[in-house]
């Protein structure tokens, strides 16, 4: 769809996008093709020429040649990203333990090699013919457009192209389990994983938005159960909870990454521990406060872009049939109840069997939590595609107009770039900011002169380590205490080393950003730093570290940083070493703050809904609450 069509040459596509100032990219999942451009607005018409003529002109363009050229592309693409990848085929173990061989999720989406081999141009052909008609497709379009001419130009693009079979909505396909099935994998790993699932509905089911919610309070967020009972004990290295819904089917899975060596067995049965508790407790009130708020906020800063207003409208249109679905989804997640998320609990999960599937290093399938009881069965591919003859018959798209003339720009884009504003807080910070009133919403990043590059020799990966620690809690909050009262904000707060700065990231809706503020203050003014969580994140960095140090992409910025610097010690990675970070002290951490976290030298960068005489004023309170900003030095 990107090497050219009937009137667009050979590997034009792409250069007629980024030409234009664009951007332009694909995606695939289980249920759809999604293909997307984001140009100046006055480039838009181009676009829909573009979109336009491989809808309707691409399969004269298409050769056995290009379809080779993307089939190995294609075949590099999994091996990157699935087989050659630390559990990379976890995703694609489970849709083959979880669904039978005729369901549609049963593989993986990019395919097997063997399938692929055994397509030719011809397969590829009779695909688009089946699914490439405008009457199975969704056009987005949003930004700064006059929306009658931007009909205009649909219609004469898109309208004469015929349409393609008739395409009928898919039934639902949810599956369930019998009894508990156990599958091993083996990997090139250090860390065994565990993934347990269990299979919900569908999307549109009276039961998704409670399943969202369970999911979350399981884990998503510090003060989630699998992390309250599982991560900080240091039991695990992490674990997380979601739901996964397509179209056809959801399911709701728990991921938990043990630590080397560490028996999936138990671990298990640590899981089914938290399931207990949880039954024993409820659901609470303020657990569902904390990820409602964190739910709709997200839904929020998700249309902070045009990219991704228009995503969302696509994918409502697609699969609901209603563009403008958003409000009906915040409706429904502010009704949902503690009692509807107990009853979806009751009837998916507890006691309910499960699919396990233990990720373990080659060799060491001892580590599993049970011995295998299943083996997925592929599906058979019989020449048999859902084409049929009229399928299969070319149809041809009337020129009404020359299609070869390539649209020019529309007019002179008139770029509206948001007056900078500078201000200044009596501690020195230099401020800058702009307002942007799309969205209720504004981003703050403090940035402090405390990067990797001001470490001391030997102490690598003390900045982010430091970093790391300023989110475990302060003398007057604890960590869950914060994170509970950002959830119930709809905020974030984010702390992190880079190699020149340390940069506290604070996002919010407009109405809670003094909240959270205060929130950011505790955490840079006063943190605890205490011992316990030090060597819990230590032992944690010291995992990630073997964790991150197997991938390819590691390999090869380290092999980069050699080759860069020739003095040893800026050739460390400056997420540190096993050495370095093994050195590490809580009072190194607590010294490093000391020197670094300091208002000499450091920029405030505010954006969003907010105006620069509230934003001072907002600040200058900030700064002159307990605990400011010291002028020369951060006292820890």
């Amino acid at each position: 769809m990107f090497q050219g069509s009937e009137h667009v040459g050979d590997q034009q596509h792409f250069k007629l996008v980024t030409e234009s100032g664009g951007s332009v990219n694909g995606t695939t999942n289980r249920d759809r093709t999604n293909y997307y451009e984001t140009v100046p607005a006055n480039e838009l018409e181009k676009m829909l020429w573009l979109e336009s003529d491989r809808m309707g002109f691409l399969l004269d363009a298409v050769s056995q040649r290009k379809f080779e050229i993307q089939r190995d592309t294609v075949k590099n693409e999994r091996a990157q990203n699935y087989d050659n990848r630390p559990y990379g085929l976890v995703q694609e173990t489970l849709s083959a333990s979880l669904y039978p061989p005729t369901h549609p999720y049963s593989w993986p989406t990019i395919g097997y090699v063997e399938d692929l081999n055994g397509v030719d141009v011809d397969d590829l052909k009779a695909f688009f013919l089946r699914w490439y008609g405008p009457n199975n497709a969704t056009l987005s379009i949003g930004g700064d457009i006059d929306v009658a001419k931007t009909l205009e130009w649909v219609e004469k693009y898109f309208g004469d192209i015929p349409a393609g079979p008739e395409v009928k909505t898919a039934d639902k396909w949810p599956v369930t389990l019998d009894a508990n099935r156990f599958v091993t994998l083996e990997d090139n790993i250090q860390q065994p994983m565990l993934v347990m699932t269990w299979p919900t509905e569908y999307p549109g089911a009276d039961s998704r938005v409670a399943l969202d919610m369970l999911a979350s309070v399981l884990g998503q967020g510090r003060n989630s159960l699998l992390y309250q009972e599982l991560v900080k004990p240091g039991k695990v290295l992490s674990a997380s909870a979601y739901q996964d819904c397509a179209e056809l089917a959801c399911n709701l899975q728990v991921y938990v990454l043990g630590n080397q060596g560490q028996s999936l067995q138990s671990l298990r049965k640590d899981v089914m521990g938290v399931l207990a508790s949880l039954k024993t407790r409820g659901i609470k009130a303020d657990d569902l406060a904390q990820v409602k708020g964190s739910a709709e906020a997200s839904a929020v800063f998700g249309l902070q872009s045009v990219h991704g207003k228009v995503a969302q409208l696509a994918s409502n249109e697609t699969f609901y049939g209603e563009p403008d679905r958003l409000a009906i989804w915040l409706d429904e997640l502010d009704d949902v109840s503690t009692g509807e998320v107990e009853a979806a609990f009751d009837r998916f999960i507890w006691n309910k069997p499960s699919l396990s599937l233990s990720v373990v290093p080659v060799g060491k399938t001892s580590l599993a939590a049970a011995a295998p009881n299943f083996s997925p069965v592929r599906a058979k591919t019989d020449g048999n595609a859902d084409t049929g003859d009229a399928s299969l018959a070319l149809r041809e798209t009337p020129e009404t107009f020359d299609r070869s003339v390539v649209p020019k720009p529309d007019s002179a884009v008139t770029v509206k770039v948001p007056k900078l504003y500078r201000a200044k807080l009596d501690n020195g910070i230099q401020i800058a900011g702009a307002t942007s009133d799309e969205t209720p919403t504004v981003t703050v990043h403090l940035i402090l002169p405390a990067g990797s590059l001001m470490e001391p020799e030997g102490k690598n990966g003390l900045a982010s380590l430091t970093a790391d620690l300023l989110a475990e809690g302060t003398t007057n909050r604890t960590s869950e205490a914060i994170a509970a009262e950002l959830d119930r904000l709809g905020s974030s707060i984010s702390v992190s080393a880079s190699s020149r700065g340390t940069t506290i990231s604070v996002s919010s809706l407009t109405k809670n950003l003094e909240e959270t503020l205060t929130l950011a203050g505790d955490m840079l003014f006063h943190p605890k730093f205490d011992e316990d969580d030090f060597e819990r994140l230590k032992k944690q960095a010291l995992e990630s570290i073997q964790f991150s140090h197997q991938t390819p992409q590691w390999q090869a910025s380290q092999a980069r940083r050699h080759v860069l610097f020739s003095d040893p010690w800026h050739a460390l990675p400056s997420e540190g070493t096993l050495e370095t970070l093994g050195a590490l002290t809580v009072g190194d951490v607590k010294d490093f703050y000391a020197r670094h976290y300091t208002p000499d030298s450091a920029r405030l960068i505010a954006v969003g809904d907010i105006d620069k005489s509230t934003c001072c004023r907002v600040l200058t309170a900030w700064q002159n609450g307990k605990g400011s900003l010291q002028r020369h030095r951060l006292k820890p």
